[in-house]
């Protein structure tokens, strides 16, 4: 599977344009899939942008006299991404292995709600893309309540939605956080001069108090499987860190 968008080459805006004119975002190698020759293909119905949807999986092996079992994965919250870790358990064989890490998932983010209760919850906006501006839906929203804070625009399980910079200033985050679908920390620090010269970066009180930051939004917050767990670590650390006493997930501190 391969994405015709090179998300490291092209900027944020000309990775939007792309995506709204192009039909299919990624190929399927169909000729090295008959060689793997897998017994389960994993697929998710979430996004055609992020990865391949289920529905191209299974034109790529429809003509097959013996067609692998296709596990597809549509979870919008947290919960049903811990379900999904059982369903894909169940699918290749390994329950046991697979209840074990489900119930470590849930045991790590009851520790994390018991942490923050009674808490201040600060006013968080996570930043979901560039350019143009959008913030974050489905599990994102329910991270941010699970880390100890109030998430500015979405709730859990809504769809990820365009702000604009009006709309910033009049929510006023406490903290903002920067998780753009697919990019590493470095990736972002790359358009970063996007934002702030934004009107409404200065007029925020994230701005203020130096509390806008950069998060690896590939690997802790984009896919759904076991690490989504180790972003929402990562979130209650950036909003509480005198309770968790520093994330081991890299983030730079951009203010």
């Amino acid at each position: 599977m391969r994405s015709v968008i090179d998300r490291d080459k092209l900027s944020s805006s000309a990775i939007h344009e792309r995506v709204g004119s192009t039909r299919r975002i990624h190929t399927v190698d169909v000729e090295l899939l008959k060689q793997l020759n897998p017994d389960v293909v994993v697929a998710q119905n979430l996004c055609s942008v992020c990865a391949v949807p289920h529905t191209q999986v299974l034109e790529a092996i429809g003509g097959w006299f013996m067609q692998p079992r296709v596990v597809g994965v549509s979870a919008h919250t947290l919960g049903e991404v811990i379900d999904s870790v059982k369903l894909i358990g169940e699918a290749i064989g390994r329950d046991k292995e697979a209840e074990e890490l489900a119930a470590s998932m849930r045991e790590r983010v009851s520790r994390i709600v018991e942490l923050t209760e009674g808490l201040e919850r600060p006013r968080t906006m996570c930043v979901e893309w560039i350019n143009p501006l959008m913030v974050g839906g489905d599990w994102i929203p329910e991270l941010v309540e699970l880390a100890g804070g109030i998430n500015c625009f979405t709730v859990k399980g809504d769809k990820s939605r365009r702000v604009s910079g009006d709309d910033v200033i009049r929510c006023n985050p406490q903290i903002i956080v920067l998780m753009p679908c697919g990019f590493s920390v470095e990736r972002t620090l790359k358009e970063i001069d996007i934002l702030r010269c934004s009107e409404w970066w200065r007029k925020t009180e994230a701005y203020r108090n130096h509390r806008i930051y950069a998060v690896d939004g590939r690997s802790l917050f984009t896919r759904l499987g076991p690490r989504l767990v180790d972003g929402l670590e990562c979130l209650a650390d950036l909003l509480h860190p005198y309770i968790f006493m520093g994330s081991k997930a890299r983030h730079a501190k951009l203010t």
